[in-house]
């Protein structure tokens, strides 16, 4: 009689690990997404700053940055990947399809290179191709602001960048 029970509570304890696996990641996915909204509304500030308040912003933005190390970033789908670099390099360095203000750093993650790999050539020449777009995720490890006479910038350097391709 409690051998059935017993199998029974392994069962509900893994269900609802899994569960929970399962809406951690959705968690961590939202909460990547809510640092990358804050980020850009932050640069934007900082970007359309006038004055003396540039200055301001640029000190609220690194202050942001530095809260945001170790935390999870999940970007819009606006990048566009070379794989074969990615696969040759095993590292992704970006620009952003229609803007340059974030740039994305990082070895590139062993699932997603994986992932291309299974696709085989013909979707590798489709995407070189037609300039597909990504969402590009990480956790932050370190970032770098640029200011110069052509523009201002950011760089995220990501422990390692999921590279997700976006769904038509």
């Amino acid at each position: 009689m409690q051998l059935p029970n017993i199998k029974s509570l392994i069962l509900v304890f893994i269900l609802s690990f899994t569960i929970m696996a399962e809406a951690y990641g959705e968690d961590r996915t939202l909460k990547g997404r809510d640092n990358y909204t804050e980020l850009k509304k932050m640069y934007d500030k900082w970007d359309s700053g006038l004055f003396g308040s540039r200055k301001f912003y640029r000190k609220k933005l690194y202050r942001l940055l530095t809260d945001m190390i170790g935390a999870d970033m999940q970007t819009g789908r606006d990048y566009t990947v070379s794989i074969p670099e990615v696969f040759e390099k095993k590292y992704y360095s970006s620009d952003l399809y229609n803007q340059n203000w974030l740039h994305i750093h990082g070895p590139a993650d062993d699932s997603s290179i994986r992932e291309f790999a299974e696709k085989r050539d013909g979707y590798i020449k489709e995407v070189e191709r037609n300039k597909h777009l990504f969402f590009l995720s990480g956790r932050v490890e370190k970032f770098r602001i640029i200011e110069t006479g052509y523009g201002r910038n950011v760089h995220l350097y990501l422990e390692s960048v999921k590279i997700t391709q976006s769904i038509k």
